[in-house]
């Protein structure tokens, strides 16, 4: 009999430690993109915003949408955000890489006119590409 209240009390507890856990762990919006996008790229700019980067935007399913040139800077203190600088390129669906000097560099990925080869260079210092 013991046993058996035991292991109730072990359920009760772990079900009050699942209650407890997802009352803790809820999302809140922090922010709002002005573009709605997807296949786009985020990366650290300063360690206090960040900066999204391309992908598709106008889209009504996951692979459907204009590639976009556009960027956005979140301010990771205050939740604004606003327009970043664009890219030569309108791209999705590519990769990026922070280098030492926090700039940020961009490769290919598709553009509205099909495959790119274009490589991108993001100046942190001068906020431009």
């Amino acid at each position: 009999m013991q046993k058996k209240f035991k292991q109730i009390g072990i359920l009760l507890a772990l079900g009050f430690f699942a209650v407890a856990v997802s009352a803790q762990d809820q999302w809140r919006v922090f922010a709002n993109l002005e573009q709605g996008r997807h296949h786009h790229v985020a990366r650290y700019l300063n360690g206090d915003k960040i900066l999204v980067i391309g992908g598709y935007v106008g889209s009504y399913g996951i692979l459907d949408g204009n590639p976009t040139n556009t960027t956005e800077i979140v301010d990771l203190q205050t939740g604004q955000v606003t327009p970043g600088p664009s890219m030569a390129t309108y791209r999705t669906e590519f990769p990026a890489l922070d280098l030492p000097d926090g700039d940020i560099l961009v490769f290919g990925g598709n553009s509205n006119l099909g495959p790119s080869k274009v490589v991108e260079r993001y100046d942190v210092a001068t906020n431009t590409w």
